[in-house]
């Protein structure tokens, strides 16, 4: 299943608050009253003397605290490489050294080319004699390296029974996102038009015919824009209605692959059974696709495949082909590419980023930040009750059933109790053993893809961790009810154990309420305590909430930051958490006599950044966050607090009359 997390992303707090906000008194030429611009108040300074580096799409804490983390990973990469011959093979350690050191040899992946997995895929490609066979082959494939091209099996919770995992299959890839594909504007044409060109070049690069290239590409960048059509958009990507759709393995439906796949396929794919069910993630994807798998289109759909496979892979062969994605990525982003080093690092990161995550906790993870943090989601959660007992507009018997989904949260900090790493067997080759960069990429998602389909009848572990702690996120997991604060959010200057209440309140605090609401939003509302997909509301007060999410949409819809306007609809989500992780600890903070003025600073610092235009189009357009700006002022200009801490009157920029502000939680 495309896995769609709830879940923070950028959030980095600022150590030295700035003091001073609520009136004009040392104020810069140029900076506006946080009357006016809460945002912008609160950080002209430190965005003033902050410039954009040239190889990234913006400059936030975000930022600064994920070059912080790659550094100590990338120290922890390189001590390993040096190490390797004293290293036990198949060990962490082990494994990470061999990925960058054969990722380090220029001239062998130039040699390589493709490799004996890659290789072996792209021949079955071309020998393919029909759509079934073609067919098969991409989904076997796809099974064995958790890859997709016309499809992909893995498996994922059950929403209908938490106890339990479903085989999923993964819409087709369409390059692109549906909204980026569908847009008129300009700057997602230019998203397109670079798109294209990129495959162009890719095509020549692997060795086809440069006079075929064009024509190629234009029919199958064809094939993908029509199967966007019927795709589900990304705020829907997100509604559990409609990506829950199963069928008995022993009943397909005649729209899936046309027809052309059948059950017993299907269970040697996959190991599974005909009294199982499938999940088809997107319906409308599967049928816009299936217009295209006949005979006549054989050469198109292997096209299509080796197109899209040029695409996964080239960051792991050829240097080539390495240079063409980078440059792809820095003109979308309009930044400068990665060196050849620093990028190598990153995929290692990236790619064995559980590996890469145990060596950066056992070395720098704090086990009192672990308790600390616990501590402030029980303290969170025990608000977010009385804060539920409290709603106007929700009956007892609803207040009890979200009541009860609070008192069995499970929420993971800093890092999992059982590695995944542990659960399968992997030894990656070296450069002296003739190890090959996109071979050991390949035996990589193998052994993950491997472990996923053994591990499918087994009980559905909560503290299960889907993301690796070395990265500056958090998120809510409505399958298992459940709240991660991964370890790399947990590092300065976002959190500090020597912070002021306020400023931990207003950082860590506000993750922790963030992901808390999102089992409360839109789409975690449909979930209960256990993570199955069941209605626990009345009828009268599921209509009240969905009243009050209208409302959101409506607040946020048309939003302008540098003239991209916002999603209303595509960020309801993240909206609601924002809305009511403020409220939250803003009730916190009264109910402990803390300084709302320093709260609220604290809160808008964590947002500051600045960002490349061709960047916020790519947010505003696919990104179901509102940029940082917005998250700022929106949500402090719905809360009724915010306007008797710093005076704000009718005739300033941050008000909102009283019966537009939304609220729900």
């Amino acid at each position: 299943m495309k896995r769609k997390f709830l879940c923070l992303l950028t959030v980095l707090l600022l150590a030295g608050l700035l003091a001073g906000c609520a009136n004009n008194s040392g104020q810069n030429a140029g900076q506006p009253r946080p009357q006016d611009d809460f945002y912008e108040a609160v950080n002209y300074e430190v965005m003033a003397n902050w410039e954009i580096p040239a190889n990234r799409a913006s400059m936030t804490y975000f930022v600064q605290n994920v070059e912080t983390i790659y550094n100590k990973i990338n120290a922890e990469i390189k001590a390993a490489a040096a190490e390797m011959p004293n290293l036990t093979p198949g060990s962490d350690e082990w494994n990470v050294a061999a990925f960058y050191l054969t990722g380090l040899d220029k001239q062998q992946r130039d040699n390589g080319g493709f490799g004996e997995i890659a290789g072996q895929f792209l021949a079955e490609v071309d020998q393919a004699a029909s759509v079934p066979e073609l067919l098969e082959t991409t989904l076997r494939f796809g099974r064995n390296y958790n890859l997709t091209y016309l499809g992909s099996f893995i498996y994922e919770p059950d929403f209908m029974d938490s106890k339990r995992k479903i085989l999923c299959l993964n819409k087709p890839d369409i390059g692109l996102e549906k909204e980026t594909w569908l847009a008129e504007d300009t700057d997602n044409q230019e998203i397109v038009a670079a798109y294209c060109d990129m495959l162009k070049k890719l095509w020549v690069q692997a060795g086809n015919p440069e006079s075929t290239a064009e024509q190629t590409v234009a029919q199958v960048t064809e094939m993908m824009k029509d199967i966007a059509q019927d795709s589900l958009s990304n705020s829907d990507s997100f509604n559990p209605q409609k990506i829950y759709n199963p069928y008995p393995i022993n009943e397909l439906p005649d729209f899936l692959f046309n027809g052309l796949l059948t059950e017993q396929q299907i269970i040697e794919i996959c190991g599974t059974s005909a009294e199982e069910n499938l999940n088809i993630i997107d319906v409308g994807a599967q049928k816009r696709l299936a217009n295209w798998l006949t005979e006549e289109n054989l050469p198109l759909l292997k096209a299509y495949i080796k197109l899209t496979f040029y695409a996964d892979t080239a960051n792991f062969r050829e240097i080539a082909a390495l240079e063409i994605k980078q440059a792809y990525d820095a003109q979308i982003y309009g930044k400068e590419p990665d060196d050849f080093e620093r990028k190598t690092s990153l995929s290692v990161r990236d790619t064995l980023s559980f590996q890469c995550s145990k060596l950066f906790c056992d070395k720098y993870f704090s086990e009192a930040a672990k308790q600390d943090v616990e501590a402030m989601i029980e303290d969170i959660v025990a608000a977010y009750a009385k804060r539920i007992d409290t709603l106007t507009w929700m009956s007892e018997s609803t207040k009890e059933a979200a009541k009860l989904k609070l008192a069995n949260l499970t929420y993971n900090v800093g890092y999992p109790n059982e590695w995944p790493q542990n659960n399968y067997s992997l030894e990656l080759q070296s450069p002296e053993q003739g190890g090959l960069y996109i071979d050991n990429y390949f035996k990589i998602r193998n052994a993950q893809a491997d472990y996923n389909f053994a591990s499918k009848d087994e009980p559905l572990k909560r503290d299960e961790w889907f993301s690796a702690p070395h990265e500056v996120n958090a998120y809510y997991l409505p399958s298992t009810n459940s709240i991660t604060i991964l370890a790399g959010i947990l590092q300065e200057p976002f959190y500090s154990p020597n912070a002021s209440e306020e400023e931990k309140l207003g950082g860590i605090g506000m993750v922790i309420a963030h992901e808390l609401t999102h089992a409360f939003d839109t789409a975690g509302s449909q979930y209960d305590e256990q993570g199955n997909l069941r209605n626990w509301w009345t009828d009268e007060d599921l209509q009240s909430f969905q009243a009050l999410a209208a409302k959101v949409v409506e607040y946020y819809d048309g939003m302008e930051i540098d003239g991209y306007q916002v999603n209303g609809n595509l960020t309801v989500g993240e909206n609601i958490a924002d809305l009511g992780a403020v409220a939250c600890i803003t009730q916190i903070a009264k109910e402990n006599n803390l300084d709302l003025q320093a709260l609220y600073k604290a809160y808008a610092n964590i947002w500051a950044g600045k960002m490349r235009p061709e960047f916020l189009n790519i947010l505003v357009t696919t990104d179901e966050h509102s940029p940082y700006k917005i998250r700022v002022n929106a949500v402090l200009s719905a809360i009724d607090e915010f306007y008797t801490t710093f005076n704000v009157q009718p005739d300033d920029g941050m008000y909102q009359a009283p019966e537009k502000r939304p609220a729900i939680w």
